[in-house]
């Protein structure tokens, strides 16, 4: 299926919340064209929606589409095939290199960048979304980031409570891929976050959440339980965080379980 899609087809990935959102983060061009495609497949009773794999001819008309729910390999891979041998199309090399799709944003030097990943365990959330992991990026400003890092004087053993804004930044997103990105319809019902000084250039982070998240973009009572542990490396005497890692010990979303890892980023 890869091959074919790098031999053949140019292959263009758009997210619905920049074309379908009330201020459009695409230019007015763009967005027409999106219309188009969606519109033309209507008229030639072609599946549609806004989870959908589109076949087009290079001037852009639709011949074929798939629901993501029924994308399997063997779907896609004759769905392609047949339009190869529609428009008799020739085998070429890959328009464009490959490169990562999600990357660290631009950020101050002195910042602390997080990557995240999130993903469901297979077999325990049904559907295409299980198999799909979820990248965010989160940066902390010097003034957030150090609310990390102990209290001055402490001692080996001290433990303190990790402010709860600096806390609920990063766990805001500690939930598997759903229809639903939009995390300021998340709704915390309880987090904390604990920082234990292990050495005198060490922490350990203990964290529990839950929270709610909807699904899709109305409320439907699905709840998010993490706990994660942590830790921490830094230079107490710049002062600066050399290294951040954390991961969830036990994560559960609606009926299925999922995990979270965390690192940071020069």
């Amino acid at each position: 299926m890869i091959s074919l899609l790098n031999a053949y087809f140019v292959n263009v990935y758009v997210s619905n919340e920049d074309y379908r959102r009330k201020a459009p983060s695409v230019p007015e061009e763009e967005r027409k064209a999106y219309d188009q495609i969606y519109h033309a497949a209507l008229k030639k009773k072609l599946s549609t929606g806004t989870v959908h794999v589109y076949v087009l001819t290079p001037e852009g008309d639709p011949i074929d589409s798939i629901h993501v729910a029924h994308a399997s390999p063997d779907k896609v891979t004759a769905t392609l095939k047949a339009a190869v041998e529609k428009l008799g199309t020739p085998e070429g090399k890959p328009l464009f290199e490959p490169k990562p799709q999600s990357f660290s944003p631009k950020a101050d030097l002195e910042a602390l960048v997080l990557h995240l990943i999130a993903r469901a365990v297979p077999g325990k959330v049904g559907g295409f979304w299980g198999y799909l992991p979820g990248e965010d990026w989160i940066v902390y400003a010097p003034a957030e980031w150090a609310k990390f890092l102990p209290p001055a004087g402490s001692a080996a053993g001290a433990s303190w409570d990790i402010d709860r804004d600096v806390a609920v930044k990063l766990l805001n997103y500690f939930y598997p891929s759903t229809e639903n990105n939009d995390i300021s319809k998340n709704e915390i019902e309880q987090v904390s976050m604990k920082g234990t000084l292990v050495s005198n250039d060490r922490v350990r982070l203990d964290a529990s959440l839950r929270m709610k998240h909807p699904f899709y973009h109305k409320k439907d009572g699905a709840t998010v339980d993490a706990v994660a542990v942590g830790v921490l490396d830094f230079d107490a005497a710049k002062p600066a965080i050399r290294k951040f890692r954390m991961a969830t010990e036990k994560a559960t979303y609606n009926g299925g379980t999922f995990g979270v890892a965390v690192r940071s980023v020069p």
